[in-house]
């Protein structure tokens, strides 16, 4: 049980995927990213390869992946589609483009915007803040 081959972790980690659509984002979900024998997360194992392993939809058009940092050993990425719109709403409710489950998370906690070709996170207005971390190209490039 030392190894294993890639394409057989692939397959059974994205057997475990969940999938929400909205009209201008898709969320992926995998429940649980770690071996289900020694409980060990492939996340540190694995550090910048999960995204070559993790199968999720990749749109035509331009789009923006938002991975969740904060829900180990589970994975959330979510898929904007930019040619939808150029305004994203985000939170705990299910008015909002984008879900998060989360109680620290409000109702209507943020929003993502395009303008000008610049990227534009503003909170609106939570009780705890947005966080938001940005990997930089190369990083993206290697994941």
């Amino acid at each position: 049980m030392r190894t294993i081959h890639i394409l057989c972790l692939k397959e059974w980690l994205n057997s475990k995927k969940m999938m929400y659509n909205s009209e201008k984002v898709k969320s992926f979900f995998w429940k649980t990213l770690q071996c289900e024998l020694c409980k060990e997360s492939f996340e540190d194992k694995m550090k910048g390869t999960m995204f070559s392993v993790l199968d999720f939809e990749k749109p035509q058009d331009e789009y923006l992946v938002i991975e969740s940092v904060k829900s180990a050993p589970a994975k959330v990425i979510h898929v904007l589609f930019l040619e939808k719109s150029d305004t994203f709403k985000i939170g705990r409710s299910i008015d909002t483009d984008m879900k998060i489950a989360d109680i620290s998370v409000s109702r209507l906690h943020s929003y993502i915007k395009i303008l000008n070709g610049q990227l534009i996170v503003e909170d609106n207005g939570s009780k705890f803040g947005t966080l938001v971390k940005i990997k930089q190209p190369q990083e993206i490039l290697k994941a």
